[in-house]
């Protein structure tokens, strides 16, 4: 039993008695490192030199105090200024017209002109493809294309932008090398005809192309008329192989026909041209028409 109360007695009671403040001379306040002042005697102070550690531990602590009482610095918040959106102003849309269109069959180009009312930027959109003006931003232009697939039909849109506003004119187009038009010449010998009973009016028709190729076997019928009653007259011909035909008109002698009479011809070709005019008849016919004066006997109109 007394052994248990030994074991007891080192273990438990001694260490907390070793460690007692009253009993720890660590934990007492010794008089030497503090500044001691005798009343009625003026004494210097005397100082214990701090360790490295206490020193650190101080510099530390000054450090801390220092970032904690650092003033700061009151900032007044400035509000962003209120950008105002640029709204750009859009005026009405630039009018826009095409001028003209030339279509080079031979080479598969195009060359398309148009204009604009204002200064404009223009475009073409054609075949997939953009194509911009030749001239810029100008009020008139154009584009030329070329390697354009032939016998084709094509169709493109020009654009024409004025300060964000824009219009658009379709246009279209083919490469088919199309087949020349019939334009036949018609030529008279003279411009007037005599009312004396042998006087004719020689005609020559050319039947050719707008090429000035010519087109043979081309039905011709000629149909002229005379006098007051307009007695008509009709013949019909066939162009040779050179494409020409050759008609006399008939005489004319019109009794009491008066200033003013005339020889209608008419000329019509297959139905895909035809040919009118109208010839003065010289008077000759003495009669007392006030419009005319004598001349050898004779009336003639003035």
């Amino acid at each position: 039993m007394k052994k248990l109360l030994l074991i007891l007695f080192i273990t438990i009671l001694l260490p907390q008695v070793a460690f007692a403040s009253w009993w720890n001379p660590v934990t007492w306040n010794w008089p030497w490192g503090k500044q001691v002042k005798i009343e009625g005697q003026t004494q210097r102070p005397v100082y214990v030199t701090p360790t490295p550690k206490e020193m650190k531990r101080k510099e530390n602590l000054i450090e801390k105090k220092i970032l904690i009482t650092l003033p700061v610095k009151n900032e007044e918040k400035k509000t962003p200024a209120l950008i105002k959106p640029i709204m750009s102003v859009v005026k009405d849309p630039p009018e826009l017209f095409i001028s003209n269109i030339s279509v080079d069959t031979e080479t598969h180009s195009v060359r398309v002109s148009w204009e604009t009312n204002i200064l404009s930027e223009s475009k073409v959109f054609l075949d997939g493809k953009t194509y911009f003006s030749k001239r810029g931003v100008e009020t008139l232009h154009y584009i030329d294309i070329g390697d354009l697939e032939s016998d084709l039909y094509h169709a493109g849109t020009i654009t024409a932008i004025t300060n964000g506003a824009w219009k658009n004119q379709n246009f279209n187009f083919t490469t088919k090398e199309e087949p020349p038009k019939f334009e036949p010449k018609v030529i008279l010998n003279k411009e007037s005809i005599k009312n004396d009973g042998s006087d004719r009016i020689k005609i020559k028709i050319k039947t050719i192309d707008s090429n000035g190729g010519v087109v043979p076997n081309k039905k011709i019928e000629i149909i002229t008329s005379t006098g007051p009653e307009q007695e008509y007259k009709t013949r019909t011909l066939i162009s040779d192989k050179n494409g020409n035909a050759t008609y006399n008109t008939p005489t004319t002698k019109v009794v009491g026909a008066g200033c003013g009479a005339s020889m209608s011809i008419s000329i019509k070709i297959d139905g895909d041209y035809s040919y009118s005019k109208q010839i003065p008849i010289e008077n000759t016919i003495k009669n007392t028409h006030s419009g005319g004066f004598l001349r050898g006997g004779t009336f003639a109109c003035a």
